[in-house]
């Protein structure tokens, strides 16, 4: 069974969470033997709260003081260009010898659409439409490079095969982007990529890209990808069985309750340790 942690809550200081405490968790996490945690991301500090540090910079840092965990970025599609988060996200599981995944959210609050000076909600709205568009731009742009395009061939001079090498010539209602990125193909062949079913009412326009669906209520009948079920950390038990799902996802609200979860999971019989890539891991799950 597939067990992550999606951390919320405020960010800041003590007792809230904190880089360290992050990376604290992070690390108890895995040696728990849970597959992934989600990181949040806020782009503009919302009223009432702390906001979160940009989620794909926290996740370099934890891929650099961890060994095996999964990291996932919570990153809407409302603040970034998919090129340039396509992009970050390919980097970042280059560094983490393939970790990384992408949990699709499509928030946009004012406060973030007035941090961009862009109108409220956008002209358009950050709709099903362009989210799906903007999901479709980034995923083509993973599969830009083929595992053997980079040649590296001394005696012949050609360092990239140019038959290996694939251009997106991506023309949409929303976004034109040519591509390829300037990063190779991911370790795990792309990064993973998750979607939010119970805020996805249209879903089904990208539902063939999901490696995993995250869901609340019914199980979401989503072709191959796993599906995961949220529930809250404080109602977790050990005994708990998901016979509708290929695992679960524990909310966990603040440090202390991370550290009454991860006892929790490390005491439980049978766990098992994460192999380093993520994909491998979601295939090998039963």
């Amino acid at each position: 069974m597939l067990i992550g942690l999606e951390l919320g809550g405020s960010f800041g200081q003590a007792p809230d969470w904190t880089i360290e405490s992050v990376q604290g968790v992070s690390q108890t996490a895995e040696a728990s033997g849970v597959d992934f945690v989600i990181v949040p991301d806020t782009i503009a500090k919302p009223d009432g709260t702390s906001g979160w540090p940009d989620a794909t910079i926290l996740l370099g840092f934890l891929a650099a003081s961890t060994q095996r965990i999964g990291l996932i970025a919570a990153t809407s599609t409302g603040g970034h260009q998919p090129y340039n988060l396509s992009r970050r996200l390919a980097s970042l599981d280059q560094i983490s010898h393939g970790r990384i995944g992408w949990c699709v959210t499509s928030d946009q609050s004012a406060a973030e659409d007035a941090a961009f000076s862009a109108p409220i909600r956008m002209p358009n709205g950050n709709t099903p439409a362009r989210v799906a568009e903007f999901t479709r731009v980034v995923e083509g742009l993973w599969h830009g490079w083929d595992a053997n395009a980079v040649a590296m061939n001394k005696q012949s001079g050609q360092f990239i095969d140019p038959s290996r090498m694939h251009y997106l010539d991506h023309q949409g209602a929303f976004f034109s982007v040519r591509g390829p990125l300037n990063i190779m193909r991911s370790p795990q062949d792309r990064p993973i990529l998750m979607l939010r079913a119970d805020d996805w009412p249209d879903i089904g326009e990208i539902a063939d890209l999901a490696d995993v669906v995250l869901f609340e209520g019914d199980v979401p009948p989503h072709g191959k990808a796993k599906h995961l079920r949220m529930i809250d950390a404080a109602a977790f038990t050990t005994e708990q069985r998901q016979a509708d799902a290929d695992g679960i996802v524990l909310r966990i609200r603040s440090p202390q309750e991370a550290e009454t979860v991860l006892q929790i999971l490390s005491e439980r019989p049978g766990r098992q340790f994460a192999t380093i890539a993520l994909r491998s891991r979601l295939e090998g799950s039963a």
